[in-house]
Order: structure tokens, then C-alpha cells, then sequence
């Protein structure tokens, strides 16, 4: 059940990002598997910027608290449209 998803600067690369994140979710609620998000306190970009919070003063890491949100917000939305295919059918384009 654990799981991450690095942040990235890059808008484009942020968009699957969120994607990602909430089709997981969304996915694990639907399997009733407990999901456990790595967050290593990391900021910024790269390889290992999995926080979302800074574990030692609490505040937000980049746009920790809308990705937050996004995932709670997957496990917690019980409307019947809201599905795998209903989040896959808003996946972001790819670049050309």
C-alpha cells in the first residue's frame, strides 16, 4: 500500500503527477487496499522530492496541500460517476 509520486516543476509533468496520484487512490479505494503515502519531508524537485509536509515546522511543501487534498479527496468521493475511467478520461494530453 505504500506509494509516491515526486513532485516536479514543470506544469505538464505536475498535471500527470496529479493524475497519478488520484487514479491510486481512487484505485485502492475501489480495492479496499490501505494506501500509505511516502513522504520524506523532501521539498523542491528531483528524484527524491516526495514531502508534502515539512516534518520539522508542519507548513505545506510546494503544492503539498492541493495534492493532499486531491488524494483525500479520491478516497472520499462515493458518486457513482466518479470512477478509474471518469479520472482516466481527463488524463492530461501528451506533449507533441
Amino acid at each position: 500500500g505504500e506509494f509516491g509520486c515526486v513532485h516536479r516543476k514543470d506544469d505538464h509533468a505536475e498535471g500527470f503527477r496529479k493524475y497519478y496520484l488520484e487514479y491510486v487512490v481512487k484505485a485502492m479505494k475501489d480495492r479496499q487496499i490501505v494506501g500509505f503515502y511516502w513522504d520524506n519531508g523532501y521539498g523542491f524537485e528531483g528524484d527524491e522530492a516526495f514531502g508534502m509536509i515539512h516534518h520539522g515546522t508542519g507548513a505545506w511543501i510546494e503544492n503539498g496541500e492541493e495534492i493532499t487534498k486531491l488524494m483525500v479527496g479520491a478516497w472520499n468521493n462515493d458518486d457513482e460517476a466518479y470512477t478509474l475511467q471518469s479520472i482516466y478520461d481527463r488524463a492530461p494530453a501528451a506533449k507533441e
